[in-house]
């Protein structure tokens, strides 16, 4: 099972739970045995998970259930799920009646985070693909250094590493824009092509990516003659360029 069906199998199973604990603080005390020895569980293997997919919205999702130390009075809008679990209960207003319905300002609070929760689903694709594309950028990255170093003792060498890191990147375009290539072994020509075919590419990138083919062509394969090192410095630098500006 890959990490992202078990991201999205944990998830559903949170959601699953969460809606059983919704559930159960809204029937109020009937149900505050289950609700006090279950949440706090549920709470601790959500937490992680908002802060994986969502971390702009991880203060959100702790504020639901933590009470504001610096609250000046417990009413409905500071009451906090840790209060509900705490067992504290509102005061009467006077009249002998509660101020406010804890057991619904709880439930309000709960509800509040598992909608939170359900909202990530969408979010697991997007943090894959940012993860994969950051391991991707520091990857080329690393290539283009050897590269940069193997110029000192082989150009051939160097430039077929810049192409590799070249193609790679534009492997990696290709597929996240769902562009096929029928070709059984594509290379920098066919994915420029493709990019340019389907308007991802302006003319000039696309001729330079061309000139920068040709070049780790002539460092890849034997011609009559040898890459020289102006051509592996525009290579290496020409594929940095690329790799950092073409999304």
């Amino acid at each position: 099972m890959s990490t992202k069906q078990e991201l999205k199998e944990a998830l559903a199973i949170l959601i699953d739970e969460g809606t059983k604990l919704t559930a159960a603080v809204k029937d109020g005390d009937e149900k505050f045995p289950y609700m006090l020895s279950h949440y706090q569980n549920w709470y601790t293997k959500a937490l992680p998970l908002v802060r994986l997919l969502a971390s702009d919205r991880v203060d959100e999702f702790e504020s639901y259930y933590r009470s504001d130390p610096r609250r000046k009075k417990l009413d409905v809008l500071t009451f906090s799920i840790q209060d509900y679990l705490a067992g504290l209960r509102p005061v009467s207003d006077g009249g002998g009646k509660a101020a406010y319905n804890a057991t619904a300002a709880a439930a309000s609070r709960v509800q509040s985070q598992l909608l939170l929760l359900t909202s990530l689903s969408s979010r697991i694709e997007g943090a894959f693909a940012d993860v994969e594309g950051r391991l991707a950028a520091e990857f080329e990255d690393k290539e283009l250094e050897v590269a940069q170093k193997l110029m000192r003792v082989n150009l051939r060498a160097a430039g077929a590493v810049a192409g590799v890191a070249l193609e790679s990147h534009l492997a990696r375009i290709c597929a996240q824009r769902q562009l096929t290539i029928r070709k059984k072994s594509p290379g920098v020509s066919d994915f420029n092509d493709l990019l340019k075919k389907n308007q991802v590419l302006d003319t000039p990138t696309w001729r330079r990516i061309q000139y920068l083919g040709d070049i780790r062509n002539l460092c890849s394969h034997k011609k009559e003659r040898e890459p020289t090192r102006d051509e592996i410095g525009s290579l290496i630098e020409g594929v940095n360029e690329i790799v950092k500006s073409l999304f």
